[in-house]
């Protein structure tokens, strides 16, 4: 009777053992451009970086948001649960294409968009993929992506939560914007215009 207890113990730790391990990721999505410090009118430094929404899922469902509509105005936050099942392969299936992740260059294309510039960042284990996109210059896998984040936003019924912390995804995000070379907005609200002095021509 031991002896039988013994290799039950013994297989069930093997098995134990054995058995993968759930991976968990979470990916996020936010929505961002760059403000002017009205209070200082800091016309030499950078404008601020203002992240106008973030949204975060993890491989469990739950689903972090942030809205912003204005520098003046506070932050909103709040949360979802549980995420349709569903949603969440989609997304993940997306995010798992490395096709979300290349980044369309600029080349000779002229685009006019005056709107928010985006980030897409999954993290997985100890792994993390990021691109930074507008919606007028996408892939079809970033477009799918681009959508479903945007439905969230006008069709999910979120719960309003504790304030968390993005300070620092704030930061990481200027910095990747730095290290595109992507240019903000200009520094000037205005800009003056010197003519030309033109001399008169000699008779």
């Amino acid at each position: 009777m031991k002896r039988l207890l013994f290799f039950i113990i013994l297989i069930t730790i093997f098995g134990s053992c054995n058995s993968p391990k759930k991976s968990h990721w979470k990916v996020i999505w936010s929505g961002f451009t760059y403000k002017l410090n009205e209070e200082t009118n800091d016309t030499i430094n950078y404008p601020n970086l203002f992240l106008a929404n973030y949204i975060e899922i993890n491989d469990s469902g739950k689903v972090k948001l942030m809205i912003r509509k204005y520098p003046s105005i506070e932050p909103h936050y709040y949360q979802y649960n549980f995420l349709d099942e569903i949603v969440t392969k989609r997304i993940f299936d997306l995010v798992t294409n490395d096709s979300a992740f290349i980044e369309k260059s600029r080349g000779s294309e002229i685009v006019i968009y005056d709107g928010l510039t985006y980030a897409l960042e999954f993290q997985q284990d100890f792994g993390r993929k990021y691109c930074i996109f507008i919606p007028r210059r996408t892939n079809v896998i970033q477009g799918e992506l681009h959508n479903i984040f945007k439905e969230m936003f006008n069709s999910y019924s979120f719960i309003p939560c504790y304030a968390f912390d993005l300070s620092d995804y704030e930061k990481n995000t200027n910095n990747q914007v730095h290290e595109r070379d992507m240019d903000p907005p200009p520094t000037k609200k205005t800009i003056k215009f010197t003519p030309p002095i033109i001399q008169k021509e000699e008779q």
